[in-house]
């Protein structure tokens, strides 16, 4: 049996995974982290299968494929190609550290 594809995103308004699926009809659902999206999903998917009349075999094992996407940003203005280090004053002002090289900005 082919996996069923899970497309979990982090929503950096809410701050929370949200994950839908095209292969799973009516799963929308959401979690802090991908461990509690993973534990809610084990709980959902076989409830929405079954709703939709495409429940497995109870001995059968159901593969589900999660494919998290979360997206980084850092000001390039701050970050030096040449020496790998950031450039002081720059980064403090656009949130990014200016030891140990780019972070995410927000």
């Amino acid at each position: 049996m082919s996996p069923r594809r899970v497309d979990a995103a982090w929503d950096d308004e809410a701050s929370v995974w949200v994950a839908t699926s095209d292969d799973i009809p009516g799963l929308v659902t959401e979690a802090d982290t991908l461990e509690e999206l993973r534990s809610k999903l084990a709980d959902l998917v076989p409830e929405l299968l079954a709703e939709n009349g495409h429940a497995p075999e109870p001995s059968t094992t159901l593969p589900i494929e999660v494919v998290a996407t979360r997206h980084l940003f850092f000001d390039a203005a701050c970050w030096s190609t040449t020496t790998g280090q950031t450039f002081a004053g720059c980064c403090e002002k656009r949130g990014a550290s200016s030891s140990g090289g780019p972070r995410a900005i927000t």
